[in-house]
């Protein structure tokens, strides 16, 4: 499965969210208010080992959002690097 994304060369966007790691992922869904975090956090359960991988956090929650379901698992713990600004 692949996802659009934003990189954030210029590091202006992170700290809107405060995302403190690398990689961490925020899915935002558009409603009328505005951007709304629907999904942060890890991309999966093996930070590692991709044939370990049990649980698909970013896949699942764009199945649901996709599907006009609420987000299961909202928010995991992003593994990685701390962003240095």
């Amino acid at each position: 499965c692949t996802f659009p994304y934003l990189l954030d060369k210029g590091q202006k966007i992170y700290p809107q969210y405060g995302a403190s790691k690398t990689p961490e992922v925020y899915i935002l869904q558009k409603e009328a208010a505005g951007l709304r975090i629907k999904y942060t956090g890890a991309v999966d359960d093996s930070s590692r080992d991709p044939n370990a991988v049990t649980e698909k956090y970013v896949e699942n929650a764009v199945n649901e959002l996709l599907a006009g379901k609420p987000v299961t698992v909202s928010q995991t713990r992003a593994i990685g690097c701390a962003i240095k600004a």
